[in-house]
């Protein structure tokens, strides 16, 4: 069984009907599963993103770029922790001001930037969720190529959401 990280662009109005009633959680994170979903909050809900196997590695590499009081924003799964176990634990959300805060992290970190962070050995030792078996230079070639496909769609995602000024919920399955 494999462990995606999934995040969802909602809307204000959406993340008001998710803190009124957290079973709305679940609700939202099965609802990625099916192309016909309710509505939340008499809206729709946006297509979701996928970052597949990445994520684990992708967020030690932001969190080498947290400085002082920015570790929460350039965490991948940070926010206010929500709802029930949705595969891997609770889901967490952020507001629209959280996740204009998360997309300034993004934008201030580029592909080759973040991927300058990658040290092979302590990834190693940490180990990470989806860190590719083989050697040293199979490896960090393979987390090249993720980072290449999903580091700049999840920039990219969260910027749309920033842009609309909504919020992420974010959740592994």
């Amino acid at each position: 069984m494999s462990m995606l990280c999934f995040l969802q662009i909602l809307s204000p109005k959406q993340i008001e009907a998710v803190r009124g009633d957290e079973d709305l959680t679940q609700t939202i994170t099965e609802a990625g599963y099916d192309e016909d979903s309710q509505p939340i909050a008499d809206e729709p809900l946006a297509k979701w993103l996928e970052l597949d196997h990445s994520w684990d590695i992708m967020r030690q590499l932001l969190l080498k770029f947290s400085v002082d009081d920015t570790e929460d924003w350039a965490d991948i799964l940070g926010g206010e922790t929500i709802g029930d176990d949705v595969g891997y634990g609770e889901a967490s959300l952020r507001d629209p001001a959280e996740t204009e805060q998360f997309n300034r992290v993004l934008q201030s970190v580029d592909l080759d930037r973040l991927l300058s962070a990658l040290n092979y050995r302590e990834f190693l030792e940490m180990k990470l969720y989806g860190f590719p078996d083989g050697s040293e230079p199979d490896a960090v070639e393979e987390i090249r190529e993720e980072m290449g496909t999903y580091y700049p769609a999840l920039r990219d995602y969260v910027a749309k959401a920033a842009a609309a000024k909504h919020g992420l919920l974010i959740w592994l399955a």
